[in-house]
């Protein structure tokens, strides 16, 4: 996933990087932290909610970790390399917030 440039701006990406700059600022150039923002968006159909955290690539194994599919309310992992690399939620946008985390720090559920 490190080859992948995006270009964009959001209100939420420019306060990360603000964060980041004010702490790398703090702790000096031996202790500087990069900034890798996690990728978001969202979409509202009519009375479905589609939230996307993180990457979802085709060759990705698919995990639904909550909810189910015929209730079309769920979470599904999206794994790739060893590791969680996003989350897809439907119509379930707090289900979906608890796997943010996962995806930040690279770890496997």
């Amino acid at each position: 996933m490190d080859h992948i440039v995006m270009v964009g701006a959001s209100a939420a990406g420019l306060t990360q990087q603000a964060v980041i700059a004010a702490k790398n600022l703090l702790a000096g150039p031996n202790r500087s932290l990069s900034y890798a923002p996690i990728p978001f968006g969202w979409t509202d159909q009519y009375d479905t909610k589609i939230q996307i955290h993180g990457w979802c690539p085709p060759e990705a194994h698919i995990e639904v970790v909550g909810g189910d599919l015929p209730s079309r309310k769920f979470v599904a992992l999206y794994h790739a390399g060893g590791r969680v690399v996003g989350a897809l939620g439907w119509n379930s946008p707090r289900a979906l917030l608890q796997y943010r985390g996962h995806i930040a720090q690279h770890t496997t559920i």
